[in-house]
């Protein structure tokens, strides 16, 4: 039975058509394959770069060996000097380290100039800050622990120069508050600071709104702090947080041994240590 015309061009129809919709299929498919292809291709190119980047750096880091080897063997001093420094180094590490003993207990840290210091004796008698950040305990507490059980002091400092340096006193105690906190005990001086805190040994805690030391004027508000003055003082560990050089005499967070009158530091940390 022959095929009638109609259905016969409508077939031509759908083939044309289905050849059209694969062609486009495999153009499609092709042009697909092609970004990956470049995409690859590019991937390849990036890394091919990298590992020369990688090469050259590897090269630069051997010959700033060799040139730090041959420079120690033209130049004995300069090994012993970086040994000291190696030395040194390792001295404030352990120094660090050894803050983590158990029974270690930090009473005052210094490190950013987040908190004011110059505060009124209440606040220095209850205690300020954050014990994770800048804080004091409070003097309260610290006349308990003081008079609780033998405690050494040991402070951590730091410049702005990074150079670290500490001081220890294998005894200390701080009276009540009937007796303004007076400093009590010391005991004696070990460390690399120098003995900036004998000075205030005897010395009644002041504030800017307690006057307690023995010079005609206040110390507190002079100085901008509060501590065991004297007239008035060798430290000053509450003073404000200066950043370094300054032309503010004895204002600033002050070890005079350390780095003198005119630099506040930029680390303290003062801790009990039982012993």
């Amino acid at each position: 039975m022959a095929m009638p015309v109609k259905v016969i061009v409508l077939l031509l129809i759908f083939s044309k058509l289905f050849k059209e919709i694969r062609l486009e299929e495999v153009k499609a498919i092709v042009k697909s394959q092609e970004n990956e292809s470049l995409i690859i291709f590019n991937i390849h190119g990036k890394l091919n770069e990298l590992e020369k980047s990688f090469l050259n750096t590897h090269r630069m880091l051997e010959a700033t060996q060799e040139n730090l080897t041959a420079c120690l063997h033209e130049n004995p001093q300069i090994s012993g000097i970086l040994e000291k420094i190696h030395k040194l180094e390792m001295s404030v590490k352990e120094i660090r380290e050894s803050t983590k003993r158990p029974g270690d207990i930090v009473i005052q840290r210094r490190m950013d100039g987040s908190e004011d210091f110059f505060r009124p004796w209440a606040d220095y008698k209850q205690g300020f800050g954050n014990s994770s950040g800048e804080f004091f305990i409070g003097l309260d507490k610290l006349n308990k622990l003081t008079n609780s059980r033998p405690y050494e002091l040991l402070i951590l400092m730091e410049d702005w120069e990074n150079d670290s340096r500490f001081a220890r006193y294998d005894q200390f105690i701080i009276g009540t508050e009937a007796e303004k906190y007076i400093l009590k005990e010391l005991g004696k001086y070990s460390g690399s600071a120098g003995d900036a805190l004998s000075y205030s040994l005897g010395q009644k805690f002041s504030t800017k709104d307690q006057d307690n030391d023995p010079w005609s004027k206040s110390c507190a508000v002079e100085y901008t702090g509060a501590w065991w003055y004297k007239e008035c003082h060798r430290s000053n560990l509450n003073g404000s947080y200066l950043k370094g050089e300054t032309k503010e005499y004895a204002k600033g967070v002050d070890w005079e041994l350390f780095r003198g009158h005119y630099y506040s530091l930029k680390f303290v940390e003062m801790i009990l240590r039982p012993t």
